[in-house]
């Protein structure tokens, strides 16, 4: 590997519009296969997360869809059994049997009267009443009708509810109950369907258990049954009593006019022949009477046996086919059928997620980001240390021959500090914003530089935080304060431990940009210079203070941290473009490098940018030998 030197980094040259196109190129440019496959794997714990969450939810759904049985009933319509107007006159029991019958016309009228009946109300309202004995009495027994008790009433949902619903699932049944019921809940519970090939209804029945599933069926078609065989003998009997009434008229009708003809003949006939010709009409037609009321008799009469017979055998044009009983599984679906297309729908999801957050991101992950879209070079990356670890100096010095020490190695060398001839150098280390890592970066390459024999001095110039002051700092009030008033070199202290030299410079009282108008900030550079082969000064950040602009103006290179996967490019660009305006910056030609601090390495890896953080990503965890 080959050292760079100052002059092998480009120097900052930034267009004001560059950022804005390479986003915009970025934008538009459609993604390859590779590309998409490559997104996806980087985002594949957020698709997982996606995906657990939802089929998660989708279980939690099922779970709390209430548990429902159902329960068929098939119920027949007998048309042989419709009453219909017979000609009383009939005597052939063929041609009586084939008016009886109904016509195919009425078949459709009479099945949608048959319909409108079961679903009506008021029917309901009655069968509730004898699924819920508590509510009232009807005519028939709850015992009589329902295989179950319905009148326990149900605990409301909770955690017991919940646990009795996955006990459920898990083929461990525990009966369920139900409150008492009114016709409008029954008529939810049950849904009545007419077949189209044959005479016949289809009963469904829902509830919570199948017990009380069957017995909403079971109860509605014998309840229907009992009350059309009810009408059926009203309407029989009110007919019974209706001939019944009709012979006992025609019966006296015939005894009065039979009585008239006897008192006639007894009277005997006129002696007159005129009159004697109208007693002979008057007594023909009396008798004719009685005869002709006779002759009505007869079929009433066979009416009332037929009608007798009717009432001692009578049943219902609709009979149960077949009773409902009780089914062995919920009709609810079970809540593993929501867990597919909850994981397909959450993978498409988290699919997208992922591919839009990436192609929206707008941080820095590679070299190609920083050149791309800053126009810098990047020099170099650190991984970051996990919180439990040392500070990142004492991690360097306990661990030489990990990732992070060589990740800062690369950086020395990159700023060609590594060799022994080259002029002393002043670094500017800075930021963007706070929090990028610059301290750690500065004190980790001040022990860098300084185990190479090379005397190193870090200078804490971050007047606002001073971060860099637990660097093994001794004697915290030994600080440097402007306006100089003395030497300064008594506030230099060294830190064995790292083998360089520390000193911090402290707020000034007065206004902070005083040091650098007097040329006292310069003075003590140059004298920096000329005691010590490097000189890395932790600086302020560049959008946060002014100072960090003069700052700039004074060192040979400017070494800005960038934090990795989090430091927006558009604030990146402004402080790059601040840098630019700065004249005494653009008249000396300051470099300008970009190191990406806090990487972490395992998704970097997944970028695949074939750069020496995926090959650092090999080998994280473990030392790099020779």
């Amino acid at each position: 590997m080959r050292n760079v030197q100052s002059k092998d980094i480009l120097p900052l040259t930034i267009e004001p519009r560059s950022i804005e196109l390479e986003r915009t190129n970025s934008v538009e440019t459609p993604l390859h296969v590779t590309q998409l496959l490559a997104i996806l794997r980087r985002g594949a714990r957020t698709i997982g997360a996606f995906a657990i969450v939802g089929v998660t939810l989708a279980l939690l759904i099922g779970l709390l869809i209430p548990i429902k049985y159902m329960s068929i009933g098939y119920l027949a319509i007998d048309p042989a059994k419709w009453p219909r107007e017979v000609d009383l006159t009939t005597e052939s029991q063929s041609e009586r049997t084939e008016a009886a019958l109904p016509q195919d016309a009425m078949i459709d009228a009479v099945m949608d009267t048959h319909e409108m009946a079961l679903n009506a109300n008021a029917f309901m309202e009655r069968v509730a009443r004898i699924l819920s004995p508590a509510r009232g009495s009807d005519s028939l027994s709850a015992s009589e009708t329902a295989p179950a008790a319905m009148s326990i009433p149900p605990k409301p949902f909770g955690l017991e509810e919940l646990s009795r619903r996955m006990t459920i699932w898990l083929d461990m049944l525990h009966p369920g109950k139900t409150a008492d019921l009114d016709g409008k809940r029954l008529g939810k519970s049950i849904k009545i369907f007419r077949d189209k090939h044959s005479l016949a209804f289809v009963i469904n029945g829902f509830a919570e258990t199948p017990e009380r599933a069957a017995a909403y069926v079971n109860t509605l078609m014998n309840v229907y049954v009992a009350e059309r065989l009810e009408e059926r003998r009203a309407v029989v009997a009110r007919e019974f009593g209706q001939v019944e009434a009709r012979i006992a008229t025609l019966k006296r009708l015939a005894s009065t006019k039979s009585n008239q003809a006897r008192q006639m003949i007894r009277a005997g006939a006129p002696s007159s022949s005129s009159q004697n010709d109208f007693f002979d009409q008057r007594l023909r037609e009396a008798v004719g009477e009685v005869s002709a009321t006779r002759s009505l008799l007869p079929p009433l009469e066979r009416r009332q046996a037929s009608l007798r017979g009717q009432l001692e055998n009578l049943k219902a044009d609709v009979g149960v086919m077949a009773y409902a009983v009780a089914p062995g599984a919920p009709n609810t679906p079970h809540p593993l059928l929501f867990a597919v297309p909850a994981l397909i729908l959450s993978l498409i999801l988290g699919s997208m997620w992922v591919v839009v957050r990436e192609h929206m991101n707008d941080t820095f992950h590679g070299e190609a980001d920083v050149e791309g879209k800053l126009q810098a070079p990047l020099i170099g990356l650190t991984p970051e240390v996990s919180s439990g670890s040392d500070e990142p100096e004492r991690y360097l010095i306990r661990w030489p021959r990990s990732v992070f020490a060589e990740s800062i190695r690369f950086i020395v060398c990159a700023l060609g500090l590594a060799n022994p001839t080259s002029r002393a150098r002043i670094i500017l280390i800075s930021s963007c914003l706070p929090g990028a890592g610059k301290s750690s970066l500065a004190r980790c390459l001040a022990t860098s530089v300084a185990r190479l024999g090379r005397k190193t001095i870090l200078v804490d110039f971050d007047l606002r935080s001073g971060r860099a002051l637990d660097f093994g700092v001794t004697s915290p009030e030994s600080v440097v304060t402007f306006p100089l008033k003395d030497d300064f070199e008594y506030a230099i202290q060294g830190l064995p431990e790292f083998r360089c030299d520390f000193l911090r410079i402290r707020k000034s009282e007065s206004e902070p940009l005083n040091m650098f108008a007097e040329d006292q900030v310069p003075k003590m550079f140059r004298r920096l210079g000329e005691i010590y082969d490097c000189v890395l000064v932790d600086g302020p950040p560049l959008m946060l203070l002014s100072e960090a602009r003069l700052l700039a103006s004074l060192v040979d290179q400017v070494v800005i941290a960038v934090r990795w996967g989090t430091t927006r490019d558009v604030v990146a660009a402004n402080a790059l473009k601040q840098l630019r305006g700065s004249e005494r910056v653009s008249k000396r030609k300051i470099d300008v490098g970009v190191v990406l601090t806090h990487v972490n390495l395992k998704r970097h890896a997944f970028y695949g940018y074939g750069d020496i953080g995926q090959s650092f990503a090999a080998y994280r965890g473990r030392e790099i030998r020779s």
